[in-house]
């Protein structure tokens, strides 16, 4: 309930109730509608209560708004980030690094002719030839690349990946930019509309927004390097389960892998049923359990 003007059906008044996505249609006297009852519940102790039951003589329901999702994102569009030269392994830099997972691809169009031709986004060089028009993205960074050249054993230079004509403007047709941890605001943290819309007079977050994490830190690869090359992403060792756990669940605030003896001693199972098989328990990092712990994906946009 987010207001109620009437105090408790006593007087003429507003109630706003916000209702949840799974409210369904249902049939009450052979009408089909979103129904809502009321009940009167036990008063508490010390609670005032009813005298006299209230009488409601007239009631009318409406919509007054509604709930959308937000991210903490934006759009960029049609950003120009250089001119080639013509040489393999040219790198451009976005203007607004990060940039954060979205719905659409992320496209490099470069102009050649008449027009813009679109460049591909791909993970890597490895299989790229010398007539595909692929790229890579750093997303921390902003960065983009375009196919190296490599020199072969008989002196020839082999291309990974197309070369842009020299002189050509190159440019991202449209990112999003934002994320990090600065986008877990609390409730009712977003009450401020940047600018107008139509029929809308205010704005809120009714609940915290989660899901915002900051880019991988230089340190934090220097530990994830060594342990993935030993490793190869199999569990061997109860560091290797916290470490694939962390991994598949960054917005897990602690993780710890729980051995056969240490589950023992609960009591909750038994040894048979356990194989003897490393368990591991991923912490929740929720506000009330640790305060300030984002909630949050690695590019992810927080989300409300």
């Amino acid at each position: 309930m987010d207001k109620d003007d009437t105090g408790g059906f006593n007087k003429a008044g507003e109630v706003i109730i916000h209702l949840p996505a799974q409210h369904a249609a249902s049939v009450v006297a052979r009408h089909t509608a979103g129904c809502i009852r009321c009940r009167l519940l036990k008063a508490a102790p010390d609670q005032p209560t009813y005298v006299a039951s209230p009488t409601v003589r007239e009631i009318t329901a409406f919509t007054i708004g509604g709930t959308v999702e937000a991210s903490h994102a934006e759009t960029v569009t049609d950003e120009v980030i250089g001119v080639c030269e013509g040489v393999p392994g040219q790198s451009f830099q976005v203007a607004r690094p990060p940039v954060v997972p979205s719905e659409e691809p992320f496209v490099v169009e470069v102009a050649e002719g008449a027009g813009w031709v679109e460049w591909t986004r791909v993970d890597n060089f490895a299989h790229s030839t010398a007539y595909e028009r692929h790229i890579t993205l750093d997303p921390n960074s902003g960065q983009v690349d375009f196919g190296p050249a490599v020199r072969e054993r008989d002196g020839s230079l082999r291309l990974f990946g197309a070369l842009p004509p020299k002189g050509s403007t190159v440019r991202v047709r449209r990112y999003r930019t934002g994320g990090g941890r600065r986008g877990n605001v609390s409730r009712h943290a977003l009450r401020i509309l940047r600018s107008s819309m139509p029929y809308v007079a205010r704005v809120d977050n009714r609940r915290p927004a989660l899901g915002g994490v900051d880019g991988e830190s230089v340190d934090d690869a220097r530990v994830r390097g060594p342990l993935t090359l030993a490793t190869l992403h199999r569990a061997v060792v109860p560091h290797d389960y916290e470490q694939l756990a962390r991994e598949a669940a960054p917005d897990v605030a602690r993780v710890h892998c729980v051995l056969v003896g240490e589950l023992a001693d609960d009591g909750t199972e038994s040894a048979e049923d356990r194989a003897g098989r490393p368990r591991t328990r991923a912490g929740c990092c929720c506000s009330s359990c640790r305060p300030g712990a984002a909630t949050n994906r690695a590019g992810s946009g927080s989300r409300t």
